[in-house]
């Protein structure tokens, strides 16, 4: 738990021979011009947040971006901030109590894994916010805050449909669900597009986090002559793109910017930047604007999808061609689908 205190500074000048004049001078810092007042100034306590995740703060991606936005969140806007990782699915709405039961004001939980015990548990705890990123339906006394599905689909399958040299082209994930079945058929639709003979191979590998299924998912993928594999399984990425390496093929990341791992190997990340999502919505709360029943979703406009970092093996070119992409699908001359079958 974290919590950002902010100090006072008394300041006493001696004016004169005989004469010793008090000033005191109190400053707060990071209280400028956006009107944020502590806890100290304003003699209330400060908002506390419960984040839990169901996979690990380090995984890259999925994980590591919502604990990185509740930790800005905590460094700028004075918050106290708590989270709990690798939560097994039986043991959610425990968790999710003990936060309530502890007093917190806002518990956010990542991903539809939590869905269920989200609509359950916010119903007992009336007097506290509840909010489910990337998760399907709103209810009572829970809002939800998501990213805008199907627009990475569509980007993702410009760039390996441009790029492939085999006409195969894959992607590992971890099971099936209404949200990638959105993103597939965005990218299904592009690629025939691009060309009809291209071919997208899928393979799901039951687990979210096991980076040896995610490996051996891509072996498979490559060794049917997939040339350009998309990982979204959390943390697996490093391990997928040495076997491409070995084999001379490129992957593409799913959710962190993890080009850096291997620039040569990995073309670029197509991101989802729950970071993001989980710092506007702790904003939100804090300017008054807690709504439940609410869906928020964040677009490209957002920075919270689209393109991250570029790797070796893409030309310029072919980087000004899917910047175009971006720009036509903001300004609404290229559409893509982002209805999410039984999502809010």
């Amino acid at each position: 738990m974290m919590k950002c205190k902010k100090s006072n500074l008394m300041i006493t000048f001696l004016v004169g021979f005989a004469l010793i004049l008090p000033f005191l001078l109190t400053a707060c810092a990071g209280q400028e011009k956006d009107g944020k007042e502590d806890s100290e100034s304003t003699g209330k306590e400060p908002l506390k947040v419960a984040l839990l995740l169901d996979g690990n703060i380090k995984d890259g991606g999925w994980n590591q971006l919502p604990y990185e936005g509740l930790m800005k969140a905590v460094n700028e806007l004075g918050i106290v901030g708590d989270y709990t990782e690798l939560i097994p699915q039986n043991e959610i709405v425990a968790v999710m109590r003990d936060y309530a039961n502890k007093g917190y004001d806002v518990i956010i939980a990542n991903g539809y894994t939590f869905s269920d015990a989200l609509l359950q548990v916010s119903e007992e705890y009336p007097d506290i916010k509840f909010i489910g990123t990337n998760v399907p339906n709103a209810g009572p006394n829970l809002a939800t805050a998501r990213i805008q599905y199907g627009v990475n689909g569509d980007l993702a399958a410009l760039l390996l449909g441009t790029m492939t040299k085999t006409k195969k082209v894959g992607y590992v994930c971890a099971v099936e669900s209404p949200q990638m079945e959105c993103e597939v058929g965005n990218m299904k639709k592009k690629l025939q597009e691009i060309d009809p003979e291209i071919e997208l191979k899928g393979v799901y590998t039951g687990d979210w986090s096991d980076v040896n299924k995610a490996k051996q998912a891509a072996t498979s993928l490559a060794d049917d002559g997939v040339d350009i594999i998309i990982n979204n399984i959390d943390g697996a990425t490093a391990a997928v793109a040495q076997m491409a390496k070995e084999k001379g093929i490129h992957v593409v990341g799913w959710s962190g910017d993890e080009v850096g791992l291997d620039p040569d190997t990995i073309l670029t990340s197509m991101l989802i930047r729950n970071d993001i999502v989980v710092y506007a919505a702790i904003q939100k709360i804090l300017a008054g604007g807690y709504t439940p029943g609410q869906s928020i979703q964040f677009g490209l406009d957002s920075g919270a999808l689209g393109f991250g970092t570029f790797g070796n093996a893409v030309s310029q070119e072919t980087i000004e061609m899917l910047k175009k992409e971006t720009e036509g699908i903001m300004n609404g001359t290229i559409q893509v689908n982002t209805a999410v079958n039984g999502w809010d």
